[in-house]
């Protein structure tokens, strides 16, 4: 049996969501990864560590550095110049290049619902045909008012998923989760296909 170091060296901090995704065996090591706003690289240990081509962006040039240094001691054969310093508004990649795009706890800063929109947008470009694109960020699902720990200034909603998914070539490979944490705030996790 595992024991709770040899998961946590295996997994880091993943978000428990991501790990949701890879004990459904929807990732393979063929596959070639985005993390669009890394910071320092949480969701990408059990990518870096099992040989992934992982690829990732932050608008934070220290995280970005810091992503440096923590892939290389993940794996000595990272390619180091995968992680850059970008934003989410212009993705410095061509349309189609990965097959899947990770973005967690991010598109709930964007400043208003344009912002989002381009966010997605990039989102959507970068990832292939048959693609997965992973999101999780603030909702409004189960909150009458905004919530006092909610330091978000977006939130996705029915109404804006509805739209995401008329305005994006995307469908939702599972229902959308949402975690509503004691009145504090509310979280969603949304799981989609490139189409």
């Amino acid at each position: 049996m595992t024991n709770f170091n040899e998961l946590n060296n295996a997994l880091g901090n993943t978000d428990l969501y991501l790990i949701d995704q890879i004990l459904k065996g929807r990732f393979d090591s063929s596959m070639k990864i985005l993390d669009a706003g890394a910071g320092e690289g949480r969701n990408l240990h059990y990518f870096l560590k099992n040989n992934f081509d992982v690829h990732a962006i932050d608008n934070n040039a220290a995280a970005i550095r810091m992503l440096k240094y923590i892939a290389s001691s993940l794996n000595r054969t990272a390619n180091l110049d995968n992680f850059q310093h970008a934003s989410l508004s212009i993705l410095p990649y061509h349309d189609n290049s990965f097959d899947l795009v990770i973005c967690s706890a991010v598109l709930h800063f964007a400043k208003d619902k344009q912002e989002f929109s381009v966010w997605v947008q990039e989102l959507c470009r970068v990832c292939k045909s048959k693609g997965i694109v992973f999101i999780r960020m603030g909702s409004t699902e189960g909150l009458t008012e905004k919530a006092p720990e909610d330091d978000f200034s977006f939130h996705i909603s029915e109404a804006i998923l509805s739209e995401v998914l008329s305005s994006n070539p995307l469908k939702l490979l599972e229902p959308s989760k949402h975690v509503l944490v004691s009145g504090r705030r509310c979280m969603a996790t949304l799981i989609f296909e490139k189409i």
